[in-house]
């Protein structure tokens, strides 16, 4: 419900993929509602993954620019889940199906990766 509360004040979202030097945002309240709409309230399965080892992040802002909240996620390797912080405690949650496809989808419109000569 926090987490709710703070993202509903922000109307942009930066999304950044670490090892693919990717970056792409989203300019609207819904867009970030949405993004909230793609996390499950559970605990994520973190057996798949890396310790302190992400894909990417994702900050949300508000309309003065203003960086409210951020989240670092995994969507590769068999490891699905949203890392953030609320009241100094970290939170681990899975995302649903339709997060998997938002990011797949992303992914999927990826520049192919130069093969080295």
């Amino acid at each position: 419900a926090k987490v709710a509360q703070i993202m509903s004040q922000c109307d942009k979202a930066e999304y950044l993929m670490y090892d693919m030097g990717m970056t792409f945002e989203t300019q609207s309240n819904n867009e970030v509602m949405r993004f909230l709409s793609y996390i499950k309230d559970e605990p994520a399965n973190v057996s798949q993954c890396k310790k302190n080892k992400y894909d990417g992040s994702v900050v949300f802002k508000d309309p003065e620019g203003d960086i409210k909240m951020a989240m670092e996620f995994n969507v590769l390797n068999n490891c699905n889940r949203v890392v953030y912080e609320i009241d100094g405690k970290k939170i681990s949650n899975p995302l649903s199906e339709y997060g998997i496809q938002f990011f797949n989808q992303v992914l999927g419109n990826r520049p192919p990766t130069p093969q080295p000569k």
